[in-house]
């Protein structure tokens, strides 16, 4: 079941995650995916849990598990600047049946810990962006209605 827009858990701003916290969402995550076959991310508070976690992988094709990547206690490190950001139409599985203009940077350098415990530090831009911080905003109880009406 993905928590909604209006429950106040969606809202809230999560805290650290555990290696095994973080494991053990991940039967949630794998549900959420088999139910929304077009989803390319899906975040802790989404499922239900309050942690720093979230898994992605834009590169998923509709109808396919794809290869996402459980993401443990990201980091945004570098953001490019304001001429570097892009508008697109956003859904949301926590806002359905809503589409919003949400203006977004086109590059970022990002870390996490791996569900193996590495720590990696990538640089994503366009889509892959886009699809990460979409998923950073839901552990930081921000949701793509909060940008409704703030387009540049």
């Amino acid at each position: 079941m993905i928590v909604l827009e209006h429950d106040p858990l969606i809202r809230q701003k999560c805290y650290d995650a555990t290696a095994e916290g973080a494991k053990s969402i991940i039967p949630k995550f794998v549900a959420a995916w088999k139910k929304y076959p077009y989803a390319v991310g899906v975040a802790a508070p989404q499922v239900g849990e309050g942690m720093k976690v979230f898994w992605f992988d834009a590169k998923r094709k509709i109808k396919k598990y794809g290869n996402p990547q459980l993401v443990i206690n990201p980091i945004l490190h570098h953001a490019s600047g304001v001429e570097e950001i892009v508008e697109e139409h956003e859904g949301c599985l926590s806002c359905p049946g809503k589409r919003v203009l949400v203006p977004r940077v086109n590059d970022i350098t990002v870390s996490w810990t791996t569900e193996q415990g590495d720590y990696v530090t990538k640089y994503l831009k366009d889509f892959e962006a886009r699809v990460w911080l979409h998923e950073y905003d839901h552990i930081n109880g921000k949701l793509i209605v909060d940008y409704d009406n703030m387009s540049t």
